[in-house]
């Protein structure tokens, strides 16, 4: 909160969750929304069943998805994952996908998915991936040093991790 704002009365408004609503099912239930942004209080309060779940970092692959029969694209919030990974049609889920770039940051936000949603599979974020698109390489902009050790991930992708952070 800014104490600046606070100091005045005034109340920020609240960090908000980008949504994609990939089933027109869904949409109906949330008044035909495709696309949209919300507390995630306000995201608990829609009364969806959504099959899957996919939480994807990039705006714009998010978007482009065409309609999938109970899917949910959520990009990924840097702020209230835990909170929206409690919101119940979230975590009621048959299957929750994580699809983050193939560096430290997003191995440690799959770390933190996966506190509260243990079942979370990564997508794309394996050596064959990494090999098949060394044009599309770029250097980390955080050290391992800086992140906590990831502790909820399975075996291939901690050895994806530490490969990266050596």
């Amino acid at each position: 909160m800014r104490r600046d704002l606070l100091q005045i009365g005034l109340v920020p408004p609240a960090a908000l969750v980008r949504v994609v609503l990939l089933d027109s099912d869904l949409r109906y239930n949330a008044g035909g929304l495709r696309y949209f942004a919300a507390p995630v209080e306000d995201l608990a309060k829609l009364d969806i069943y959504a099959k899957t779940v996919m939480f994807i970092e990039d705006v714009s692959t998010a978007l482009s998805l065409p309609d999938m029969p109970g899917k949910v694209a959520i990009i990924t919030p840097s702020h209230s994952l835990g909170e929206l990974c409690r919101v119940k049609w979230i975590a009621n889920s048959h299957q929750c996908l994580y699809f983050g770039s193939i560096d430290l940051r997003s191995f440690a936000i799959l770390n933190n998915i996966r506190v509260y949603l243990p079942n979370t599979e990564s997508c794309f974020m394996d050596q064959q991936t990494m090999a098949q698109n060394q044009d599309l390489w770029s250097h980390d902009d955080i050290s391992a040093q800086d992140l906590p050790m990831p502790m909820a991930l399975n075996q291939r992708e901690m050895s994806m991790y530490r490969m990266l952070a050596a």
